[in-house]
């Protein structure tokens, strides 16, 4: 059975911290701007056009890659994270989401979640999320914002399943310049 609760001690920031931080994908989104199009074409009121696409491409093996999140310690991520909370099986604590608050766009930015690997599928990552979410509404905040690298085609489905909508594009938004795409889910 998984539990939900907030992180309170050193100890769970040093059972979060050896949690392993990497997924598997077979694809990754290809992200493809449109520099083709013709001279003078124009939006409404005379705006410029500028068109991009996500396109999904099937990888020729299964991969397994670290997520690039993980570069920054999480030590250093822990402290400025105004939420953090850890799913626990009946063994340990399996896996994390850590949030901070942006009150003027009334949102909680999701700033780390993992779930070990042995433990997906087996419902923390939902829990986790639905912690969030009830600590959103909780607080009056209208939105969680989350963000994945393109490569990690399962983390995005797993938003996307949960009602998250993909809302942006951030490159190089980690430390190893990796672009992540931005999910918004409105609460």
């Amino acid at each position: 059975m998984i539990t939900i609760r907030e992180a309170t001690t050193d100890e769970d920031l040093a059972a979060c911290a050896v949690l392993r931080a990497t997924y598997t994908t077979r694809a990754a989104w290809q992200f493809l701007s449109d520099e083709h199009l013709p001279e003078g074409s124009e939006g409404a009121q005379g705006a410029s056009v500028v068109q991009f696409y996500l396109r999904q491409t099937r990888l020729p093996r299964k991969i397994v890659l670290r997520l690039p999140s993980a570069l920054v310690p999480l030590s250093e991520v822990w402290s400025a994270c105004a939420v953090r909370l850890v799913a626990q099986n009946d063994e340990a604590i399996c896996g994390y989401l850590l949030m901070q608050l942006l009150p003027a766009q009334r949102r909680v930015f999701i700033t780390r979640f993992l779930v070990e690997p042995p433990a997906r599928t087996r419902g923390a990552g939902t829990a986790l999320l639905r912690a969030a979410r009830a600590w959103t509404v909780t607080q009056g905040l209208g939105a969680l914002l989350a963000h994945a690298p393109l490569r990690n085609v399962p983390g995005i489905a797993f938003y996307q399943r949960r009602g998250f909508r993909i809302c942006g594009l951030s490159e190089h938004f980690y430390a190893a310049h990796e672009d992540a795409l931005l999910l918004l889910l409105l609460v």
